[in-house]
């Protein structure tokens, strides 16, 4: 089955909670590890447009930090007396995947600043998915009442498959763009510029210099 929903948790359960609480454990134990967000979104980045890969693993993450910000106490005290709601749960409003798929579009179809807002809508757009992977599942849209799960939600945060998952993922992005490479030319992150120099390129100043860089 490839997509199953969970009955626990309604997205529009905006009952009070304490907004210390939910900031202190947004990343909690369904939640799936930023670490791996953050692999996930920057590989898939790095196949199309390397230089954006920052955009995307910052987008990887931004569901849970705008989250986090949304539930701030400053923010808290505009939406109380804006009368727009309590504390956003966790996995509810901003986790929302239509919205995600929305803003990719947007960005694709009527305006985007040189692939930024693309990007960072493809990495929030990759961690709404993988969350989706997981028991606790995401909205999939602002009306469900439910959350929902791909391919039975089996796979549990921290487990040694969450990061197996994402490290094969990350291997098969960087055969694929190495494989790209060899094709369109100069990919720059990870440069190779001892190569540089044994070809006489650059000289022992230039490689001391750049070895570190990745771009």
């Amino acid at each position: 089955m490839i997509l199953s929903t969970i009955t626990r948790n309604p997205i529009h359960d905006h009952r009070e909670i304490n907004s210390e609480i939910i900031s202190n454990n947004f990343l909690n134990a369904e939640n799936m590890k930023h670490f791996n967000h953050y692999i996930i979104g920057g590989a898939t980045c790095y196949l199309f447009n390397p230089p954006l890969v920052p955009v995307a693993m910052i987008g990887s993450v931004a569901p849970d930090y705008i989250e986090y910000i949304l539930n701030s106490p400053i923010i808290q005290q505009i939406r109380k007396s804006s009368k727009a709601g309590g504390v956003i749960k966790h996995r509810t409003t901003t986790h929302i995947m239509i919205y995600w798929i929305a803003l990719i579009l947007f960005a694709w179809l009527v305006f985007d600043f040189r692939g930024i807002i693309f990007w960072f809508a493809i990495g929030g757009f990759t961690h709404v998915f993988t969350d989706a992977l997981s028991p606790a599942g995401i909205p999939l849209t602002p009306f469900s009442t439910n959350r929902s799960s791909f391919f039975g939600g089996k796979i549990q945060t921290g487990v040694p498959a969450e990061y197996a998952i994402a490290i094969i993922y990350l291997v098969l992005c960087l055969f694929v763009a190495q494989s790209l490479n060899t094709q369109m030319g100069f990919v720059p992150f990870f440069y190779n510029w001892a190569e540089e120099y044994n070809k006489g390129l650059i000289d022992g100043y230039e490689w001391k210099l750049w070895r570190f860089k990745i771009l």
